[in-house]
This record gives structure tokens, sequence and C-alpha cells, in this order.
């Protein structure tokens, strides 16, 4: 399996092997993502934003990972 290497900018230094995802597995893939849509879209609003709260409240608790993986 091939990879992409995750480099710090600053230093060229490798920060993670990340394994590419084989073409084959994409439609599979996508489709998994179709059905994940079609449940979303039968959420009411309301639930839906509450998601995203839920998914906010994770996201500040690992602010620090994030931002670490985003530079």
């Amino acid at each position: 399996m091939s990879i992409i290497l995750s480099r710090n900018p600053r230093t060229g230094s490798i920060l993670k092997e990340i394994p590419k995802t084989p073409a084959q597995n994409l439609p599979q893939i996508f489709d998994r993502a179709a059905r994940a849509q079609i449940l979303w879209s039968k959420l009411s609003v309301k639930k839906r934003a509450r998601k995203m709260v839920d998914l906010r409240e994770v996201m500040c608790r690992r602010l620090d990972e994030l931002a670490q993986t985003l530079s």
C-alpha cells in the first residue's frame, strides 16, 4: 500500500504516514456517504443542530490536537 507523507512545513520532518485510499474503494466510500446524507436529511433541523453542537464540543475538547494536525 502506498502512503502520503505529512511533513512539518518548517522543518521538513515527517509528522505522519497516511495510507492512500485505493481507487477501487472509492465507490463503496461514496455509497456510504450518500446513505449517510439520506439519513441526515431525515433528521429534524433541531436534531441536526444538536449534533452540530455536539461536534463543536468534541472539537473544542480536542482543540490542541486539531491545531497540531492542521499546522
